[in-house]
């Protein structure tokens, strides 16, 4: 299927902080279109933004989310799924692109069972979700003859987690030799800094997702974590993606400022100061493929996948809702303008086909 013949849809970055007042800050900008936060203003005179992205963590989609319900403006978490964002009543305008891990404590549980460990320690984040975590893990464990060795709760200030005594961390003192560490990329980073701060090389750990490589060491092979055992949702490998990163350079594309900047950082090519564009010094045909898997990934990870699904829901939603207005009013100008309530409508007739 063909979507959006003839159309290109843009898009415009912003970098979400942790603190709740400069993570508001982003969809305001975007929603006025211009460099100041003014409220119930835009600048946006004709071309309206169909949607927001956002993630990767929950608490940034929850913070913007209750925003965007305010002007009825679709976004699109690509996250890992939180049951708190499916709440409707708190964001009516908010979809997730991931799906809720059903069977992963039942995953987790046959791991230990294949190798026969039944003495386990489990790191799990103190939020909203552990009671209902900790619930399915147990259950799941109590079934099998696997028991609990003890569990760290990672509290939300990771700085707090990292210094804590080491005396006082359970995972330091206990007899346990396999770790489940339930917790997402937001606080897998100071999970894997405490890991190495400790130098923790004795335990084999299991994580339910996939952690971002950049913040760890830059010689792998000697890392702590080493040799973990690393859960990922099964998807779709779309060859044209790999291709896609084979060919990608700046020579290519010469607008991406932030590609410049990795030409630089890993391959030693110099670039101007002010508009970042390469100038010279390069190796021919140097490719991100030739980086290391733990500075660059070529598959798709998981994360990345839930952005392209992002993408195209947005996309099909368009072409769904412009179709329509065309065989509605035939006699246009050719050119659409859609509201941002008609992107929502539309996004929920597809779940329903769908």
């Amino acid at each position: 299927m063909h979507i959006l013949p003839n159309t290109s849809l843009g898009f415009d970055l912003y970098n979400v902080n942790s603190n709740q007042w400069d993570t508001l800050e982003a969809p305001f900008l975007c929603l006025t279109g211009t460099g100041i936060m003014i409220p119930n203003y835009t600048c946006r005179r004709q071309k309206n933004v169909a949607a927001l992205l956002t993630g990767a963590t929950w608490t940034a989609s929850a913070h913007i989310g209750r925003l965007l319900s305010l002007y009825k403006y679709p976004q699109v978490s690509f996250g890992s799924f939180d049951t708190i964002l499916s709440d409707r009543r708190q964001f009516s305008s908010l979809y997730q692109t991931a799906h809720k891990d059903t069977s992963l404590p039942h995953g987790i549980v046959l791991l230990m069972l294949h190798f026969n460990w039944t003495w386990v320690g489990l790191v799990i984040m103190d939020d909203h979700n552990v009671a209902e975590i900790l619930s399915d893990l147990r259950g799941e464990m109590d079934k099998n003859q696997v028991c609990i060795a003890f569990v760290e709760m990672i509290p939300d200030n990771v700085s707090t987690f990292i210094f804590n005594s080491v005396t006082n961390s359970q995972i330091m003192i206990s007899t346990a030799n396999v770790v489940i560490i339930y917790a997402d990329n937001e606080y897998l980073s100071g999970l894997i800094l405490y890991i190495d701060y400790y130098l923790v090389n004795w335990i084999i750990w299991v994580m339910k997702s996939q952690w971002d490589l950049s913040v760890g060491k830059f010689i792998f092979m000697l890392d702590s974590l080493h040799g973990s055992l690393i859960f990922a949702h099964h998807h779709v490998e779309f060859s044209d993606f790999r291709k896609f990163i084979q060919t990608y350079n700046p020579f290519k594309y010469p607008d991406d400022h932030y590609l410049a900047l990795a030409w630089n950082k890993h391959f030693n090519c110099s670039f101007s100061g002010p508009d970042c564009k390469i100038l010279d010094n390069c190796l021919p045909n140097v490719s991100l493929e030739m980086l290391p898997r733990n500075t660059w990934e070529m598959d798709m990870s998981e994360e990345s996948y839930n952005v392209f699904n992002a993408v195209y829901a947005v996309a099909h939603s368009l072409h769904e809702m412009i179709i329509n207005l065309v065989q509605n009013r035939p006699q246009g100008n050719g050119e659409v303008y859609t509201n941002p309530w008609e992107v929502i409508f539309t996004f929920y007739i597809l779940r329903i086909v769908l």
